[in-house]
């Protein structure tokens, strides 16, 4: 139920991401990336929940439980190695360093749209999802940390930077959202099961909820820091 109500958050909150006040590549790449990190626990509902109900109901049905295991292995591997790759595109985007510090070589940002992707076109070709997904996080935190490491600098730096009092509030919002959720989902899911300690990533919805109640509150208390006339 849990897993359900963390699905349900995290795609309400992609839904309503393009209504923020943010540049249009920044919302994309948000919403996206709440929808990704949604996926990643509805492969958890169908694994728990869905599939052993349909396989009860249907008496062991093996073609209709291959189907559903095949579908939750594919979801389950898209969370896993794009998340990373989602979160530090909309980072690049959100902390501006492409106008501020890359001027006059604006092709990079097309381009890091496909370099960044090659380690995942790696991990599916040398780690195929069928026929049973088993994340290989010793291989997975070797680029999918410091890609992780470097978006959350990227936020944190965006934030001390920005001089714009507004602004400053809506970036702190963002900070409180995705940070500490990306930080624990991290070093529960990739980190802490190569010293064999497993399961502490179910305990995700306990900052699923803290960070958007936190999030929440500063909306609310500063709701025009959202809502006011986009900047550039």
């Amino acid at each position: 139920m849990i897993m359900i109500l963390n699905t349900l958050v995290l795609w309400s909150l992609a839904a309503i991401f393009p209504f923020l006040n943010l540049k249009r590549n920044v919302s994309s790449l948000g919403t996206i990336l709440l929808f990704c990190g949604g996926c990643g626990t509805l492969s958890v509902v169908l694994k728990d929940t869905f599939r052993p109900a349909v396989d009860s109901y249907f008496n062991g049905n093996e073609a209709l439980n291959t189907f559903l295991l095949y579908l939750e292995d594919n979801i389950s591997a898209f969370s896993h190695y794009f998340i990373p790759y989602l979160l530090l595109l909309f980072s690049l985007e959100y902390s501006g360093l492409y106008e501020t510090r890359l001027s006059g070589i604006k092709k990079i940002k097309s381009a890091a749209f496909i370099i960044l992707l090659i380690p995942i076109v790696g991990m599916y070709i040398f780690f195929p999802v069928y026929p049973n997904f088993l994340p290989k996080n010793n291989i997975l935190i070797i680029w999918a940390m410091p890609y992780i490491l470097l978006a959350v600098t990227l936020l944190i730096y965006s934030y001390l930077n920005e001089n714009n009092r507004i602004l400053k509030i809506q970036k702190l919002a963002i900070c409180i959202l995705i940070i500490p959720e990306t930080l624990f989902t991290s070093f529960t899911n990739a980190l802490l099961p190569l010293n064999n300690i497993e399961g502490l990533w179910r305990y995700d919805y306990i900052i699923i909820i803290s960070s958007l109640c936190a999030f929440i509150s500063i909306t609310y208390i500063h709701r025009y820091s959202l809502l006011k006339p986009k900047k550039g």
